[in-house]
């Protein structure tokens, strides 16, 4: 498996994942947890770069140049037939009720930590109900927040 850190030691990329760790911000810094949010919600297709030709083919430009320098000329765009382009933004939707947050370390599912710091279980033992008791629709809806 192939891995590579990253100088800050905050992020890494393993196996076609990337993982950055070293953006915080505190609770009060509104600001700053804003221009967060805005990032990790936005879109994967910029609509300023994307136009029809007037052959009514998608014509896709592109935001950085090439590795190669290429840059500023017909070669910086990529030039979609409308059905293949639409194909391509399918590509980028998850496949439903799939998890899109990981949570690592003491956030993980299995770790042994997570009771001590969610706030819904914090300091609170688990109840196990009796055999054939079924949670009520308000036990549901507490352990779901």
């Amino acid at each position: 498996m192939a891995e590579q850190w990253l100088a800050s030691g905050c992020a890494a990329n393993v196996a076609g994942f990337s993982l950055h760790a070293g953006v915080m911000s505190n609770a009060q810094d509104r600001c700053k947890l804003e221009r967060q949010c805005r990032y990790i919600t936005r879109s994967g297709v910029s609509e300023k770069w994307l136009a029809i030709t007037t052959y009514g083919k998608v014509r896709n430009q592109l935001k950085t140049p090439y590795r190669d320098g290429t840059t500023g000329d017909r070669r910086s765009h990529i030039i979609f037939e409308p059905l293949d382009f639409i194909a391509h933004l399918a590509a980028l939707v998850p496949k439903p009720r799939v998890n899109l947050t990981r949570f690592q370390s003491v956030f993980a599912p299995n770790s042994r930590h997570r009771l001590t710091i969610t706030p819904a279980l914090r300091n609170k033992a688990k109840k196990a109900l009796p055999k054939g008791q079924k949670k009520t629709r308000g036990q549901k809806h507490q352990s779901m927040t």
